[in-house]
């Protein structure tokens, strides 16, 4: 497993931040996701393994 954590800051210059647009990190998880696992499709492939599943929780708790 690999698990990756976006951890929130206080520390904003002048106290001004831009929310994080969630349509973005979805976008830019998905894109990570796939550039990862290009290398590795023949294998995946050859494994039997031909359906792939992200599974990313973004909320403020977490």
């Amino acid at each position: 497993w690999t698990e990756v954590f976006i951890i929130r800051s206080d520390d904003h210059p002048n106290g001004v931040h831009d929310p994080v647009d969630i349509n973005k990190l979805s976008e830019n998880i998905a894109r990570a996701t796939c550039a990862a696992l290009v290398k590795l499709l023949d294998l995946l492939a050859a494994a039997g393994l031909t359906k792939l599943a992200v599974r990313a929780t973004i909320h403020p708790d977490n």
